[in-house]
């Protein structure tokens, strides 16, 4: 079957962030969260559904920079030095300049929108060229193109790209475990390799 391939300004409103002066304690400590790329997990890890930040900000603050307060189900996406980092918002927030924030329109599924930025990440980071601070501009975001199934099939693609999600998340918790848990065990059944308390026969 072949999909729609619309841009992603014609499937989302895109808008950035900016960050309240710092010597102003009036726009700091406020009730409202304020993003940084710091509080999203590294790209490939997974989408964050974000709920709290470790910086809050002021009505003042906010009012007082070009950011907004964007509303639950805005896809959240890092566009500048660390590339790729994606959360969704589950209560009203601000970012940062570091973000292209998509505010997906009504027959967009936010979790299939971060999927598909998570899936075109390679090709979303080369629109940022070669220079030394990269950055991938929201106008070239709006211009990258993402295929666009019906809404039922976007929630299907999410439920089992969810599952195959859990269970990535879950070999890696077991992978962590045995690399805890396996050094220990070869210490008790051999002890100390460089001083053999066991005394086990030693060869070249």
């Amino acid at each position: 079957m072949k999909w729609y391939t619309p841009a992603l300004g014609q499937v989302a409103t895109i808008t950035g962030g900016s960050t309240p002066r710092r010597n102003k304690a009036e726009y700091w400590n406020g009730a409202i969260p304020w993003l940084t790329p710091t509080d999203l997990p590294m790209p490939g890890e997974g989408i964050a559904d974000v709920i709290d930040t470790s910086s809050k900000i002021t009505q003042e603050g906010l009012a007082a920079t070009s950011a907004q307060l964007l509303p639950v189900g805005t896809v959240l996406f890092s566009s500048r030095a660390t590339i790729g980092k994606l959360g969704i918002s589950r209560v009203p927030l601000a970012t940062n300049q570091g973000f292209a924030n998509f505010i997906p329109k009504r027959f967009v599924d936010a979790k299939y929108l971060a999927y598909c930025l998570l899936h075109h990440k390679t090709e979303i980071t080369a629109l940022a060229g070669s220079t030394t601070f990269k950055e991938v501009t929201k106008t070239a975001l709006k211009k990258f193109r993402v295929p666009l199934p019906p809404l039922s099939e976007q929630r299907r693609i999410v439920e089992i790209l969810d599952q195959a999600d859990a269970l990535r998340k879950k070999r890696a918790e077991a992978d962590a475990k045995a690399a805890r848990i396996l050094p220990a065990l070869f210490y008790r059944m051999f002890g100390e390799p460089s001083t053999n308390p066991k005394g086990w026969p030693v060869d070249p």
